[in-house]
């Protein structure tokens, strides 16, 4: 006898102002103590500093400085 099908939880987005994201930006490299600069120069290696600075690239990485 199949069981319940699963639903996936909801899912929430929040969208941000370009200032936000800027700001939120900021904070996350100063959470890391690292530029962009320097977390891109990570990527490029793959050899990250934290744990914390691989999750930070892979929320900002990529976007405009």
């Amino acid at each position: 006898m199949p069981g319940k099908p699963h639903s996936a939880p909801a899912v929430e987005a929040i969208e941000l102002t370009p200032e936000e994201y800027a700001k939120a930006k900021r904070a996350a490299l100063k959470s890391v103590g690292l530029t962009y600069r320097q977390l891109e120069r990570q990527a490029r290696t793959g050899q990250f500093s934290s744990p914390r600075a691989h999750k930070v690239w892979v929320a900002i990485g990529g976007h405009a400085r």
